[in-house]
């Protein structure tokens, strides 16, 4: 039975399952190296443009691309779906010790609004074998003088460049007037991760280094996290993040600039799965309800300078947040573009 036979109710289903299927991930790392490109963005609030541990793939053309060139019939039924489509995106991760966050994404349409309604990330563990050396080193767990290591900042880099530039990153955040758009450009309703048990058929020894090195490195490796074997990786690479998240949503000193952007584009919930089930769950809405920064600093006219602006900057979120919930046009003019 040709395509236009079957009832159009039936055959908008098959579009929309098309369209809005994940593009298949890739198989492993070193099939998709060719193309990757380092993701550099000013990360750290006007500081420096630097170099991320994120390496991605262009965003994909979508599947409704072909389809909207079969014939008038298909075409204007694509266009319904897309139109219709809720806006819900896939990433897949590769987690590669040494070499970064490989991400590759599916994004049937870009976003009609601001508003997002999920994201769902698939972390995918694997040990670094037969890869460039261009990648190697570009995520440290080795601390930084502002508190959590690098990889911590590569999580949260992933974090901010959805809220800023949407799936996949689509939009450069060079061409920004940073200044102006110190706040996420987008509103996402949820965030699910889910960690999967690593399938390369290598036993991994540690989260944080090749097994290579492993023996070399063991004495620097975190005591409490990365040497107990007894752990599945999945479970221990879980724990990471949700201890880094934990860090950033706290909001103290070393947080504070950081942890606001994602009060101020998630939501609700932040879910962190192991292999399909739930292991950890941030309920943003709650914690924005009970944020209380104690610590500004020891120099008198610094501290009080920076209460002013955190509670200038805590007075608009209520409001913006107030106006998420209601899916309103949201205020983009932050009174402050950075608190500590």
């Amino acid at each position: 039975m040709a395509l236009l036979e079957i009832p159009r109710e039936i055959r908008l289903s098959i579009l929309n399952f098309v369209i809005s299927s994940p593009v298949n991930p890739p198989a492993s790392p070193s099939k998709t190296q060719r193309g990757r490109k380092q993701l550099r963005q000013k990360a750290w609030l006007g500081y420096a443009w630097i170099a991320s541990a994120i390496w991605q793939l262009p965003p994909q053309s979508s599947s409704a691309l072909s389809l909207l060139l079969v014939n008038k019939q298909i075409n204007i039924e694509t266009r319904h779906v897309i139109e219709h489509a809720p806006d819900k995106y896939h990433v897949d991760v590769m987690f590669l010790k040494d070499y970064g966050l490989w991400t590759t994404w599916s994004i049937p349409a870009l976003p009609r609004t601001r508003y997002i309604e999920s994201v769902h990330a698939t972390f995918r563990i694997f040990e670094p074998q037969g890869l460039k050396t261009r990648f190697r080193d570009s995520m440290k767990f080795d601390y930084t003088s502002i508190g959590p290591p690098w990889s911590s900042w590569s999580l949260y880099q992933m974090l901010m460049s959805l809220l800023r530039a949407g799936p996949g990153y689509v939009y450069s955040l060079r061409r920004w007037d940073y200044e102006k758009s110190a706040t996420s450009q987008y509103v996402v309703k949820n965030i699910i991760i889910d960690v999967l048990a690593p399938s390369d058929g290598v036993e991994h020894k540690s989260m944080m280094v090749n097994n290579k090195d492993y023996e070399e490195r063991l004495e620097w490796l975190s005591d409490d996290i990365d040497d107990n074997n007894s752990i599945p990786m999945e479970n221990r690479l879980a724990t990471y993040m949700c201890n880094s998240l934990n860090t950033l949503l706290t909001l103290d000193y070393d947080s504070l600039n950081y942890g606001a952007l994602v009060y101020e584009g998630v939501q609700e919930k932040i879910q962190i799965l192991v292999n399909g089930r739930l292991f950890r769950e941030f309920n943003i809405e709650e914690m924005e309800a009970s944020i209380s920064v104690q610590y500004f600093g020891e120099l008198p006219d610094r501290t009080e300078d920076r209460k002013e602006k955190y509670q200038k900057w805590k007075a608009w979120l209520a409001e913006r947040r107030q106006r998420m919930k209601e899916g309103l046009e949201l205020d983009n003019n932050r009174p402050v573009e950075k608190i500590i």
